[in-house]
C-alpha cells in the first residue's frame, strides 16, 4: 500500500474483502494497482479535456498575450506527459498479461482439455481469476489507446492554434519591417537631399568667402586712405600723413582686441559647459557601474 492515499487504501481493502481466498491470484494486487493507476490517469485526462473544451469555446485570439500562450503550452506539455505515462502503463499491462497466461498454464500442468474438469476447484478458480484479470487489463489498455488519441487531438489542436498565432505574428512582423524599410528609405532619400542642399550651400559659402577675401582688403585700404588723416594734395614740405594717425591705430587695435576677446570668452564658456556635462555624465556612469 506504499504510495497510496487513504481513499485508495480503503478502496483496495474493500475489494480484497469481497474476494474469496481461492481467487487470490498472484497478479491480483498488481491488477488492483493497475485499476488505481487507471482511475488517476483517466481523471487527469478528463480534466485536460475539460480545460481544452473551455478554451475551445472562445474564438481564436491571434493577439494572445504571454498568459494565454503559457496556458496553451501547459496543455500541450500535460498532454505529452499523460501520453508517456499511459504508454508506460500499457507496456507493463502487456507484461502482466503474459505472466498471467503463463501462470494459468502452469496451474493446469499437463492436463488436457478432456481431463481439465478433473482439476481441483481451486485451480479452476485461479485460472478463471487469471482470465478475468487479463480481460480487464486488455480493456484498460484499449481505454488507454482511446485516451491517447484524445491527448493527441489536444496536442494537434493546440499546435495548430500556436502555429496560426505564430504565422500571424510573423505576418505582422513582416508588415512592420516593410513599413520600417519604407521609412528608412524615405529617411535615406531625405538625408541625400539634405546633403545635396548642404553641398550647394557649402559651395555658395565658398564663393562668398572668396569674394570677401578679394574685396575686403580693397575696401579696407580704400576706407583708410579716404580719411582726412592723409592729405594727398598738400604742398611741398608738408606731411602727407596727419600727426593724429596714432589715434586711428589705437582705436582700431582696441576695437579688434575687444571683438576677438568677446568672441573667445563666449566660445570658451560654451566649451566649458560642454566639458562639464561630459565629465558629469562619465562620473554618473562610473557611479552606476560601481553600485
Amino acid at each position: 500500500m506504499y504510495g497510496c492515499n487513504e481513499s485508495q487504501k480503503e478502496k483496495v481493502v474493500r475489494q480484497l474483502y469481497k474476494l474469496e481466498l481461492a481467487y487470490n491470484h498472484p497478479t491480483l494486487l498488481p491488477g488492483l494497482v493497475a485499476e488505481l493507476e487507471r482511475s488517476r490517469l483517466i481523471e487527469r485526462v478528463e480534466n485536460l479535456l475539460d480545460n481544452f473544451a473551455l478554451g475551445a469555446n472562445h474564438e481564436l485570439d491571434l493577439n494572445m498575450d504571454k498568459t494565454k500562450m503559457g496556458t496553451f503550452l501547459k496543455l500541450c506539455y500535460e498532454s505529452r506527459d499523460l501520453i508517456n505515462q499511459m504508454k508506460a502503463v500499457t507496456r507493463q499491462s502487456a507484461k502482466m498479461v503474459t505472466k498471467t497466461s503463463r501462470f494459468g498454464k502452469s496451474i493446469c500442468g499437463n492436463h488436457t482439455k478432456a481431463r481439465l474438469p478433473a482439476a481441483s476447484k481451486t485451480q479452476r478458480m485461479l485460472r478463471q481469476a487469471g482470465q478475468r484479470i487479463n480481460l480487464r487489463l486488455n480493456e484498460i489498455s484499449s481505454e488507454y489507446d482511446d485516451r491517447i488519441n484524445d491527448c493527441n487531438m489536444v496536442i494537434d489542436n493546440m499546435s495548430l492554434t500556436m502555429q496560426t498565432a505564430w504565422n500571424h505574428f510573423a505576418r505582422e512582423d513582416n508588415r512592420l519591417n516593410l513599413h520600417l524599410s519604407r521609412v528608412n528609405t524615405q529617411l535615406a532619400r531625405t538625408s541625400t537631399e539634405l546633403s545635396q542642399d548642404m553641398k550647394r550651400d557649402s559651395s555658395q559659402m565658398r564663393s562668398i568667402a572668396l569674394l570677401t577675401m578679394v574685396f575686403l582688403p580693397l575696401s579696407t585700404v580704400a576706407s583708410v586712405f579716404s580719411t582726412t588723416l592723409f592729405s594727398w594734395d598738400s604742398a611741398k614740405g608738408k606731411a602727407v600723413v596727419s600727426g593724429y594717425i596714432w589715434v586711428f591705430v589705437v582705436i582700431a587695435v582696441g576695437l579688434i582686441s575687444l571683438t576677438v576677446g568677446s568672441w573667445y570668452l563666449a566660445t570658451y564658456r560654451v566649451r566649458s559647459k560642454k566639458v562639464a556635462r561630459e565629465e558629469s555624465r562619465k562620473l554618473e556612469l562610473l557611479f552606476n557601474e560601481v553600485v
